[in-house]
């Protein structure tokens, strides 16, 4: 090797407090499909080798030590009809990754043509899961008021009767078999419940045609278009807002173009977790660069806009972020962002408006005489709620790193994340 020169390698692990990832330059390691489980993701298509088959399904051999689960289910594409038959020991397939659990090193895989087709966009989150969209799923459950449906990563949803084109005094389970792939449309996410609102009817059937197509429901005539705190959306650059900073001018904030017709207000510091990922992407963004996903911090009705976050471990945390003090609850962990620096104490915020105060004691393990010189405006944090006087609506966080570090990579990996998205644009 010579400096300079270009490798190729595979990120195999991380070193946190170097701020350094670990390389594998191996052509073995390399070209693998993935080298550890946790490169395996849900809705993912991967190539394997059937190393088994039985009756309760196949076990495909993904890489050393990685193998997947394809149940009967997911082996034919027709429901009742067992494809075992077409298979064999020693065969290569390509199916699309169900769901994964690393802790317990398991892995599902589907083989259902429709749903490793990539004709229509792939449910993995609730990010994915756009108002609009439409994706294929799999039937998991059959009731008489409407049906379950399934996608990847277990998101799930449920199609209630007023939803399913069934004809007059026909039940849902006279028209529709467990484990059949149906096209779905989202009609609305429930992130209290973690399952989404569906609709199998067609693009102008049921109520999204009624009145000639007019605006209705909980949106209408409300410039934010019905927008929350705690929703997920997507949406462009459409101006950059600029500041002097050393006699430089700098991105301060991004208003955005959101899809569905609102607009929202980006701060340069919600751009991303790290530091350095933030000046990355202030140097790349344009007027018209894509920003999904975002998370809706609050709605400013004077303005007719909603504050937003690109930063990933607000948007991982978004149906767990509390946006109401009956929402805190004692010991609870919580990503959130430092919302104001005092000379006694750092401002955490959540959601909207709702902010918990960490005093001099609880700021790390060490004590701190200036919380400025080791935190600002912005910053991503982790807190604990440490106490909450409900009659006086407050509560007290802690940021000390032996209660709230967290042990796994999310914060580099998003790192990594976003410089890549900065160099490609």
């Amino acid at each position: 090797y010579r400096v300079g020169q270009k490798v190729k390698g595979r990120v195999i692990g991380a070193r946190h407090l170097d701020g350094l990832s670990v390389l594998s330059l191996k052509p073995t390691v390399v070209e693998q499909q993935v080298a550890s489980i946790n490169e395996v993701k849900a809705g993912r298509l991967m190539t394997g080798t059937i190393s088994s088959i039985a009756d309760y399904g196949m076990l495909v051999s993904l890489a050393p030590g990685i193998r997947a689960m394809v149940p009967t289910l997911h082996t034919a594409n027709t429901v009742g009809k067992r494809s075992s038959s077409k298979y064999k020991v020693g065969q290569e397939v390509t199916g699309r990754i169900l769901d994964v659990d690393a802790a317990k090193k398991r892995v599902s895989m589907t083989l259902k043509k429709l749903l490793c087709s990539d004709k229509l966009p792939v449910i993995t989150t609730f990010q994915d899961a756009e108002p609009g969209v439409r994706s294929h799923g799999y039937i998991t459950g059959i009731k008489p008021y409407g049906i379950f449906v399934s996608f990847f990563g277990g998101m799930k949803g449920l199609a209630h009767t007023a939803e399913l084109p069934l004809a007059p005094d026909q039940a849902p389970k006279d028209a529709y078999q467990v484990g059949q792939v149906v096209k779905c449309r989202v009609l609305s996410t429930d992130f209290s419940h973690q399952r989404l609102k569906l609709s199998l009817m067609g693009k102008n059937s049921g109520a999204e045609g009624a009145a000639g197509g007019a605006e209705v429901g909980p949106g209408a005539g409300d410039p934010l278009k019905g927008l929350q705190p705690g929703d997920l959306v997507a949406g462009s650059v459409r101006e950059i807002e600029r500041t002097e900073e050393e006699g430089e001018s700098v991105p301060a904030q991004y208003i955005v173009d959101i899809k569905g017709g609102a607009h929202g207000q980006l701060g340069a510091e919600h751009l991303a977790d790290h530091p350095s990922a933030v000046t990355a992407l202030q140097g790349a963004l344009q007027v018209g660069s894509p920003l999904g996903p975002l998370l809706v911090l609050d709605r400013v009705e004077g303005s007719g806009i909603v504050k937003l976050s690109r930063k990933s471990s607000l948007i991982a945390a978004a149906a767990a972020l509390p946006k109401a003090i009956s929402d805190v609850k004692e010991a609870m962990l919580v990503p959130g962002y430092i919302t104001n620096v005092t000379n006694d104490a750092c401002y955490v915020r959540f959601l909207g408006q709702l902010t918990g105060r960490a005093g001099l004691a609880q700021l790390a393990d060490l004590f701190v005489s200036d919380p400025s010189r080791h935190f600002h405006v912005g910053q991503s944090v982790r807190a604990q709620v440490v106490q909450v006087d409900t009659v006086k609506e407050r509560f007290t966080v802690t940021l000390k790193q032996s209660l709230v570090g967290a042990s796994d990579a999310a914060y580099l990996q998003s790192l990594l994340k976003d410089l890549e998205y900065a160099e490609m644009l």
